[in-house]
This record gives structure tokens, sequence and C-alpha cells, in this order.
């Protein structure tokens, strides 16, 4: 909730750098963004949306002591009254697309080295639920998915112009989305009963239910991520105990459950 994003070592478990700026009031989404620069070395970007609706980009320096430039270029996506929502990255065609509070989609070519979004097109803001999550689908990342935390609508655009292919509405609003690597499969945060639907894209028929609903009525509309663990069908799902699920997603069965020493944990985010 404050205007810093912390960066830390994975081995050491220790701050290697604090990135701030005072404008952002608020830090809502991070994304990770790849590129080549002219001389064709790999740049890393770390992508950094806020609740003034604005996109700020930090290039990765390996040569530096802190693994983050200081300074970091920042973009006005939305008006300072519309909140960045999500950021996603295509690593195909070097795309990002953005998704804001007042329910618009906006899609950019980032251009790493400079560390500049360049505009591609928009989706006005005409939809009733907030597009809680835009994911790229397709061989090609060619598709737009995105999902609606209050009206539960999936949504399917054309990457290349917004246009509007399909639309499915769910069981329920969403919470979060996980998409699987071969995109088989999407696992939905289900915001009526607080467990973690499964989907079958691209017409979205359901397939499963992974029940770990909390009993207390108010928690249910609290929002609980849940990832695929990358080149599998296990999924690691939060919730609002001190738990957190890792489920065999193709048997439809709790694989594990770590806990916290401390009760009073709140994991939304795995």
């Amino acid at each position: 909730d404050s205007d810093k994003v912390f960066v830390w070592n994975t081995e050491t478990f220790r701050t290697e750098q604090v990135l701030e700026n005072k404008g952002w009031g608020q830090v809502t989404c991070l994304a990770w963004a790849y590129a080549e620069s002219p001389a064709r070395e790999a740049i890393t970007v770390l992508c950094v949306g806020s609740v003034v609706g604005s996109l700020s980009i930090f290039i990765m320096d390996s040569r530096s002591v802190k693994p983050f430039a200081e300074r970091g270029t920042m973009t006005q996506l939305f008006t300072p009254n519309d909140t960045v929502e999500n950021v996603a990255f295509d690593k195909i065609n070097g795309r990002l697309v953005a998704s804001s509070h007042s329910g618009a989609v906006k899609m950019y070519h980032i251009e790493a080295a400079a560390g500049l979004v360049r505009f591609i097109w928009e989706a006005p803001s005409n939809r009733p639920g907030i597009p809680t999550s835009v994911i790229f689908y397709g061989a090609r990342s060619q598709n737009l998915l995105s999902f609606g935390l209050e009206d539960g609508v999936a949504r399917c655009q054309d990457a290349a112009n917004g246009d509007i292919l399909w639309s499915n509405e769910l069981a329920s609003g969403i919470g979060s989305v996980a998409l699987l690597s071969d995109q088989t499969a999407v696992i939905v945060n289900n915001l009526n009963n607080s467990n973690f639907d499964v989907y079958q894209p691209p017409d979205m028929s359901p397939v499963q239910s992974l029940a770990i609903g909390d009993s207390t009525t108010t928690l249910r509309y609290f929002i609980k991520q849940c990832k695929f663990i990358e080149g599998s069908k296990l999924s690691i799902c939060g919730s609002h105990t001190n738990k957190v699920y890792i489920f065999d997603v193709a048997n439809n069965y709790v694989l594990q459950t770590l806990t916290s020493s401390d009760k009073g944990w709140f994991i939304p985010s795995p």
C-alpha cells in the first residue's frame, strides 16, 4: 500500500534495493518484460503499475551494485483517477497490455532499451466489470483474455486490434485467474464461495471446483491468488487462513497443505 517496491534476493532473503516514487501513491501491480538492445544484449525490465494510472519502467543493470537503475521512466497510461489494475507482457511480440479500474484495456509495444511504451490500441471502458486479470492467449499470443471482477465474464479479444471474438459468463465474480502453461485450463478464484474453479478454454466449459472456501461469509469476497506450477497440472492457492494449498488439478485433490506458524496470517497470494 506504500509507494515502494522491494527487490529481494531469493538466495540470501535480504532486500537488495527499494524502488520508490511518491507520485505512485500506491503500487497496484508488477510485471516482468524482456527485449534485446541494439547490440542484441538481453534486457530485463520491471514494470510497475500505480493507483494514479501510471506505469513506471525500471531496466535491470547486471553491472551495477544494485539490480536496477535508481530512476525509472514513467508513462501515464490512464487518467490519474483510474487505477492500473493489471499488466501482462507478451514475450513473443514484445507487447504490454494494461487494464484499468474503469474497465479500459490498452495495448502497447514496449521499447525496453529506452524504457518507453508505444501505444497500439485501446478498448474503451464499456464493460460493467473491472478486468481484474488480462492474459495473452494462443500459440502466437494472438488473443487476449480478460476476466470481470463483478460480472464474472470471460472475454476474448483479438490482440492485434482489440476486437471482441467471444465472451462467456462464468459461475461467479472473478477474483484472480491463472492459465496453465499448455493453455488447456484456467483456474479462477470464485468470489461467491471462495473456492477455485477450473475451466477449459476456449469455450470456458466448467471442469471442476477446488473446494477450500472459507466458512466466514465476510471473507469470501476477499481476492485470493492462484498459480500453476510451471510445466505441471499442480496449482498453488492462497487462503484467508494461515494455509497455502497445493492442488493436483488433474485428479482434483489436495496434494499438500502448507501451514504458517502464525494462525493470524492472511495469505491471499501464494
